[in-house]
């Protein structure tokens, strides 16, 4: 029995061992906060300028998680000239920024739809927001759950202030516009404001 116990004690040993090792390979080859896959040097057009400036900017974040009525208050608190930049979860990564960007311009006719994720106003977020409780029919939230599945993640990765916006904005092209779930789904991975690729 005292063998046993022993075995067992190395190998949870071994386990903790293991985990902090992975956890500090993990740290040592991400460098929390920066930009991953950055313009280079050389690049000076307005799209590596914006993306130097958001790649580093912190007031896009995640807070009140699951609560889309504390999200709404805090979206409704901020002024409509404040900007919600940068990306609340992981690094941004440079070329996923400009596919983003460029795949937002074809939707620069509707005004609904921001056309930087990282840098969406206050005013626009409000907009989007407003729209997140509409009453839709039995047909346009079938599209809207067809949207759900067809997503990657959904309406954003975790339910912050984005989920509800990007509800909201899904909610409206799809009573407004018409648009089908596969173009819910195009819109909110344009649109994800989580960072990464």
């Amino acid at each position: 029995m005292t063998r046993r116990r022993s075995v067992y004690a190395m190998t949870a040993l071994a386990l903790i061992v293991l985990l902090v090792a992975g956890i500090a390979v993990y740290y040592m080859t991400m460098s929390s906060g920066q930009a991953q896959g950055s313009p280079s040097p050389q690049d000076t057009s307005v799209i590596a300028s914006n993306f130097r400036v958001l790649s580093q900017a912190h007031t896009d974040v995640c807070a009140n998680l699951g609560n889309q009525q504390a999200n709404a208050n805090y979206i409704n608190s901020l002024a409509d000239n404040f900007y919600l930049q940068g990306s609340c979860c992981f690094p941004m990564d440079y070329n996923h920024y400009v596919s983003q960007t460029n795949g937002l311009k074809n939707y620069s006719d509707i005004p609904i739809i921001p056309q930087n994720p990282y840098n969406v106003s206050a005013s626009h977020a409000k907009g989007m927001m407003s729209y997140a409780t509409l009453t839709m029919t039995q047909a346009q939230q079938a599209v809207y759950d067809n949207a759900a599945k067809a997503s990657s993640e959904g309406p954003c990765c975790c339910k912050c202030w984005a989920w509800y916006a990007h509800e909201g904005l899904a909610k409206a092209l799809i009573t407004q516009y018409g648009w089908n779930a596969q173009q819910i789904a195009n819109i909110w991975s344009l649109e994800d404001c989580c960072g990464g690729t």
